[in-house]
């Protein structure tokens, strides 16, 4: 996707947003005009706007573990209420509640990664849409959504960034490795994480420009309720792939570190005590098969997992994998060659995320009980044995509808929806001709689409009788279109998502089972909490669909080299796709704009937020997280 830098916010009130082009801002940067488009020393000097103060000077050390691998301690700042302590057990996870007994905990959860319709991961607020500042531009989005997520019964959320200071202007594929954004100044921001340094100001410096994130107090208290339902919420410390790439210049790569080490200090230093917090998330799917192999990619996982531990040594640490086998491979280079990764990976947690039946023989469970919990021992001759929880998991709501062109083959056969939850599924690989079929609407191309400005996308139909919007659910979608006792679309979806929960139910993590059981694991979040327009979409504004799929040889004489790659056509899913616009319980629709128009206005969000529309799916995790009967 190209990158585009989407400045949304200043400090002040009544500043309209500004975008500056990448291209545009390495320029300047490089040539050192910018300090809120214009490079400043101290705040207040000649010729600076107004709404721009700088922040102290500051000359940051490296952050680096002590000679046993922790890092120094350094307590959270305390938070005056309740307290919670996670710890874990064999395969269970436990929570104990200020006085209270420990407790196996089971994740009910949700992604929560609320982008307006027109926003995109890659501009500002880089996912964080947690803070708060003198704009308050992002409480709204909780307001809406914490109580609709809470009446569904879930117990957890997991986000995928927060920030102090926002990593922005990351360039993009096509521009040189010098340019690595802000993380190249680390060592010039100041990373306090007392109340003091949350003053509303920006940070300014020879060659760089960034946005702060004052506090994320406000969203951890709305999450935790007074303690009444709390939604418990795992923190995202996002991680750019470039950080564990061994291509990427060895300057650039300490830049990473120590950002990243300093972003994960600052968030277990800040929010480490708070009763909402269950633990933090280092990086999603960043590890594929050459980077798991690299001494790199585990050291620094390690590292932030010490880090963190240093300041709240009472949550928890993950990291999210893809659902493949590549976790476990030799490593092959640096301090920890010749080990694999289970037996180096010091986070308390495991993460995968499964787009399929996670009980089938080979598949996860299978992998992770062989990999991890059996017959596995670290360095230091202790077990390898952890929790695992479900990063991601879910389907897309939609199919496609047919396609004047001449059907694209691919190389898995289709049957009928949801045949993936059958013991024997087709094999994935090139079948025969007279077998190989595509699944409903194949040929659509994204590009023809937002040309005709229609998508080939559909939502999948309701069903007679099924997935009706419960009256509790029903007043928190308000000019949704949807009255208690509709029934509502996407039924497949739902049903997806109602097999794969009964699934990790049955397999609930359990230590007095034989491993042999699979019971391991300790649930998850659902992918995800609304559709997201901007995924693998270079035109935000626009709700269509991924890429179109290559023929695969005919035959089953596939050779090395071949080019057969399904692209979205995915016969998991229960429209055929995995258009990954759709992947939302609920969808959206602009309110009181166009989908066009800019998301924020003058630090609010402009019109307000996104209207949610219900779908089945809704009501299938509340009858399957036990709050809709």
């Amino acid at each position: 996707m190209p990158l585009q830098v989407h400045v949304v916010e200043t400090a002040a009130a009544g500043r309209a947003r500004r975008r500056v082009p990448p291209r545009t801002l390495a320029a300047a940067l490089s040539t050192g005009l910018l300090c809120a488009l214009a490079l400043a020393a101290p705040a207040a000097e000649a010729g600076q706007p107004d709404w721009v103060t700088c922040e102290p000077k500051v000359d940051n050390a490296p952050l680096e573990p002590r000679a046993d691998g922790t890092f120094a301690p350094d307590p959270a700042n305390p938070y005056k209420g309740d307290h919670t302590k996670w710890s874990t057990q064999g395969v269970e996870i436990l929570l104990k509640r200020n006085d209270g007994d420990k407790r196996q905990f089971f994740l009910e959860g949700m992604n929560y990664e609320p982008t307006q319709i027109g926003g995109a991961a890659q501009w500002s607020p880089f996912n964080d849409f947690f803070y708060t500042n003198t704009n308050d531009t992002w409480r709204p989005l909780w307001k809406r959504d914490a109580p609709l997520m809470r009446a569904m019964g879930v117990n957890v959320v997991r986000n995928y960034g927060m920030w102090k200071w926002e990593p922005g202007f990351a360039q993009s594929p096509d521009q040189p490795t010098a340019n690595i954004g802000t993380a190249e100044f680390w060592d010039k921001m100041n990373w306090d994480a007392d109340v003091a340094a949350e003053k509303d100001t920006q940070f300014c410096a020879v060659g760089s420009y960034t946005f702060k994130h004052p506090t994320h107090m406000d969203f951890l208290d709305m999450m935790w309720n007074g303690g009444v339902d709390p939604i418990y919420v795992w923190i995202g410390i996002s991680l750019p792939k470039e950080a564990v790439d061994t291509n990427v210049p060895n300057k650039d790569l300490a830049d990473y570190r120590q950002f990243y080490l300093h972003t994960a200090k600052w968030l277990a230093k800040k929010y480490g005590d708070h009763p909402a917090v269950m633990g933090f998330v280092v990086g999603n799917e960043i590890g594929n098969t050459a980077k798991v192999q690299t001494s790199m990619f585990w050291k620094l996982i390690n590292d932030l997992h010490q880090v963190v531990k240093a300041s709240a040594p009472d949550k928890l640490t993950a990291t999210t994998f893809h659902d493949t086998p590549d976790y476990a491979l030799k490593i092959t280079q640096g301090e920890y060659k010749g080990f694999t990764g289970p037996q180096v990976y010091e986070p308390d947690v495991w993460g995968f995320n499964p787009y399929t039946n996670p009980s089938l023989p080979e598949a996860t469970l299978d992998r992770y009980r062989k990999n991890v919990v059996v017959g596995c021992e670290q360095r230091d001759g202790g077990p390898c044995v952890k929790p695992l929880i479900w990063g991601e998991w879910g389907v897309p709501a939609n199919t496609r509808e047919t396609s004047t062109k001449p059907a694209e083959l691919y190389p898995n056969k289709w049957t009928a929806p949801n045949f993936i939850w059958n013991q024997r599924p087709p094999p994935a690989e090139c079948l025969s001709a007279a077998d190989q079929g595509p699944p409903p609407g194949s040929g659509a191309d994204p590009a023809e689409d937002y040309k005709r400005g229609e998508t080939s996308a559909k939502l999948l139909p309701k069903r007679t009788g099924d997935y009706k919007l419960p009256g509790a659910l029903a007043k928190l979608f308000p000019d949704s279109g949807y009255a208690a006792g509709d029934e509502l679309p996407a039924a497949l979806q739902a049903d997806w998502l109602a097999a794969f929960w009964d699934v990790t139910r049955q397999h609930k993590a359990d230590n007095s089972v034989p491993r042999e059981e699979n019971k391991l694991t300790s649930g998850g979040f659902a992918f995800e909490f609304r559709d997201e327009w901007w995924k693998d979409n270079p035109h935000p504004a626009f709700h269509g669909i991924s890429g179109p799929a290559t023929n695969c040889p005919a035959g089953c004489d596939r050779k090395p080299g071949d080019q057969c790659e399904p692209g979205p056509a995915n016969v998991v899913f229960p429209g055929g796709w995995g258009d990954e616009q759709w992947f939302g319980v609920t969808g959206a629709r602009p309110y009181k704009r166009k989908a066009t128009d800019d998301v924020t206005v003058n630090g609010k969000l402009n019109g307000g937020p996104d209207t949610l529309i219900p779908r089945a799916a809704v009501v299938a995790l509340c009858e399957a997280y036990g709050a809709c009967e």
